[in-house]
Parts: C-alpha cells; structure tokens; sequence
C-alpha cells in the first residue's frame, strides 16, 4: 500500500513502513496521503493532537505525530487493515445480508463492546483478528465497538464462537487484566429487512447484558 507524506517526523515515517506502507516520492503514485489538512482527491491519515469535532469523509484516521513509536506503529498497522477493505465494514455486511436473504443462508453477527480504551482497543482488536476464522470478516462500528461478520453461522453457531473467543482472550492475550467487553450476537431474521435491523438486533441484545 503506497503512501505520501506531505509532512512527518521520519520516526512516523518509520512507523508506517514498519506496518507494512510503502512511501513514495510522488503523490499521484500514493493511494493515501499523510497531511495536516485534508486532500481532496485521496484518503487523508491526519497529523493533528486534537480530533477536529467535523472529520471529512475521506479522512480514514487522525494520528497524534507525538504520540510514541509503538502507539504510531499499531495505529498504521490498523489503518493498513481497514485499507484493504475500503469499501468498509458495513458494506461488507450489506453484501453478506442481501446473500443471506437470497438464498436462504444462515449469517450471524457478533458485536463487541469494549470498556477499554486507547491502545487496550486496539490491543484487542489485533488479538481477534489472529483468532479468528479466515472466513469471518471484523472491523470497528464505533471507537469501542467491534463487528463480526459470521457468514454460515446460525445463533447457536455464534454462540458457540463467542464461548470460544472468550477462552482464547484469556489465553493468548497479553494482559495485566482481562478486558472488559460484552457480546451481542443476532442472526438474520425473516422480519428483517436490511443490515441495519441486523445490528440493531444485536445492539439490544448488548443493552440487555448490561443491566
């Protein structure tokens, strides 16, 4: 994946070739631009200390450049990732709904809300992707909520899954503490209409696990 810099410490420089970006000297050649202020014809990361309260839609991400190495490396790495699926997560699952309803095929979603924060999100967002099926696709719905998409998958199978992704948190995991999250699951319904009644199902499902 071909980046710009437009401005940038050679430490975030560093980073981002660490997490897998090639730089290159042209911007026409660049797929993403890094910048201080948006550009207009390609997907912006940018270098600000504060997130602006109006991001543009083609900013992917806001990078604090002081931030330290480690922090600049996992968040290049997690813009990276959402790179190679830049239609974005929801699509994705619009597609997996629209298949489900066509031919009758089971799909569950697990969503994941995470008490965490900062680089502990982002912590176990790396973990789930390594733990993971090949065939489940995963992404961010909010700062601290994950989505994954279980094609195949009826309710009993995510169930299933969730018991299994709790226990390989527990063991693989990093941890001074294990993570506090909570896990909505919901499979597609003939009520259901669209992908946003298939969150909306599993986001009832995380309120009532809350109280």
């Amino acid at each position: 994946m071909t980046v710009f810099f437009e401005t940038g410490s050679d430490e975030l420089k560093r980073a981002f070739e660490e997490a897998g970006f090639m730089p290159v000297k042209r911007k026409e050649n660049a797929f993403v631009i890094v910048s201080e202020k948006p550009d207009v014809m390609r997907d912006t990361v940018l270098l600000l200390s504060n997130t602006p309260k109006d991001i543009p839609a083609n900013v992917i991400d806001v990078l604090d450049p002081k931030a330290p190495y480690d922090i600049l490396v996992r968040k290049a790495r997690l813009i990276l990732s959402y790179l190679y699926r830049p239609r974005g997560i929801f699509d994705e699952l619009e597609d997996e709904f629209m298949k489900a309803k066509r031919y009758d095929f089971p799909l569950s979603i697990v969503v994941i809300l995470s008490f965490e924060s900062g680089e502990n999100v982002e912590d176990v967002f790396g973990l789930l992707k390594r733990i993971s099926r090949t065939t489940d696709a995963m992404g961010f719905l909010g700062n601290n909520e994950i989505l994954v998409i279980l094609p195949g998958t009826d309710k009993r199978g995510a169930q299933i899954y969730v018991a299994r992704l709790r226990k390989r948190l527990i063991r693989f995991g990093n941890w001074t503490r294990i993570p506090n999250m909570i896990f909505g699951i919901a499979e597609v319904e003939d009520w259901m209409e669209s992908a946003e009644d298939l969150i909306a199902a599993a986001e009832y499902s995380l309120v009532s696990r809350k109280h």
